[in-house]
């Protein structure tokens, strides 16, 4: 049977592809951190994959971005992403203080709400979240400082031009740093997802991009075996490996919906465009109840009725944060705009 293609709607205001890839990458995410909780020791080592799938997406959501005033589109970048956490931070903080009796340490919670939480990602000698973190369900916004970082420097678009190049030297600069701790292959991964939108996507090109993630996978079993606990493996081969894994399904799912009218179809669904929109709510608000003192284990020792738990409170949790989000955010603009 021949295969059926079509191509995007010029008038269609959403990138399919996008929609579909920033949905998985959300629920890989959430998948990783339900199986670590549930105890599944080996599907959360690629579930993870999610967080450069995320990199990739922003890196070329701001490939073509002009930004001539870099202070206020960091605001304004600042006001989207970080509101919604400072909301979110407080309520969790509210809830564990009046009903649990447990606050956040004031050094946690300065490092949330200047957005420095994840630097220890990047830098291993900058102040990490404490044991506290992991306890309030919000350890894993470390995401957010290291997308903050790729947004600091594509302010100086200006100066350095081209992504590529940047991608070299950071990808370079990872290798060279890697041997010491310091993770730069978050950053190098976002100005990838930015080169990736000047390569044009055919077959050909996925299958070479498919051969060479098969490729890492073994280099990455090996790696394991041998060098398992090392800098070279913990830092340069795993991280490596996970960029590669990431190429490929943004690759292969961008080519898919953006070629194949029956994957273009399936995308373009209530339920996918929900996903998309919500995602980065339901990305901030999961982690709360599989952590330690929102531990459903203590509410119900069914599984089923554990797992409905987790995804009814999330879905809640999430819409009625990004409502509140979204008219926190619009309250600041006129306050904002009424002071000028």
């Amino acid at each position: 049977m021949a295969t059926v293609y079509l191509k995007m709607k010029s008038s269609s205001r959403r990138d399919l592809g996008i929609v579909v890839l920033r949905t998985f990458a959300m629920l890989m995410i959430v998948l990783c951190h339900f199986f670590t909780w549930g105890g599944v020791s080996y599907l959360p080592q690629f579930l993870s994959v999610g967080v450069f799938v995320f990199l990739l997406i922003s890196g070329w959501l701001y490939s073509d971005k002009d930004i001539q005033a870099p202070f206020r589109w960091l605001y304004e970048r600042w006001k989207k992403i970080c509101i919604p956490i400072l909301i979110w931070v407080l309520f969790v903080c509210s809830v564990s203080l009046c009903f649990y009796h447990q606050r956040i340490g004031i050094r946690d919670l300065l490092l949330l709400v200047s957005n420095l939480q994840g630097l220890s990602w990047i830098l291993p000698f900058f102040p990490h979240l404490s044991g506290e973190g992991l306890v309030f369900g919000l350890a894993h916004l470390w995401f957010i400082t290291v997308l903050f970082c790729c947004y600091f420097l594509l302010c100086f678009r200006s100066i350095y031009k081209n992504d590529l190049i940047v991608c070299l030297l950071l990808f370079a600069l990872s290798i060279c740093l890697g041997l010491v701790g310091i993770n730069l292959f978050y950053l190098t991964c976002f100005f990838l997802g930015s080169t990736l939108k000047k390569v044009r996507l055919t077959r050909l090109r996925v299958f070479i991009i498919t051969c060479i993630m098969i490729l890492a996978v073994i280099v990455r079993l090996v790696g394991r075996h041998f060098l398992d606990g090392t800098s070279y493996y913990n830092v340069i081969i795993v991280s490596i490996t996970q960029i590669i894994i990431s190429v490929w399904l943004f690759v292969l799912i961008k080519w898919l919906v953006d070629n194949l009218s029956y994957a273009q179809k399936k995308a373009d669904n209530w339920l996918m465009q929900k996903g998309d929109i919500l995602s980065y709510h339901i990305y901030i608000t999961h982690y709360l109840y599989l952590c330690p003192l929102f531990n459903l284990h203590s509410f119900t020792k069914s599984l089923f009725f554990q797992v409905i738990a987790f995804i009814v409170l999330t879905l809640i949790s999430a819409v009625l944060l990004k409502w509140i989000s979204d008219k926190s955010i619009k309250y600041l603009s006129r306050v904002l705009a009424f002071s000028k």
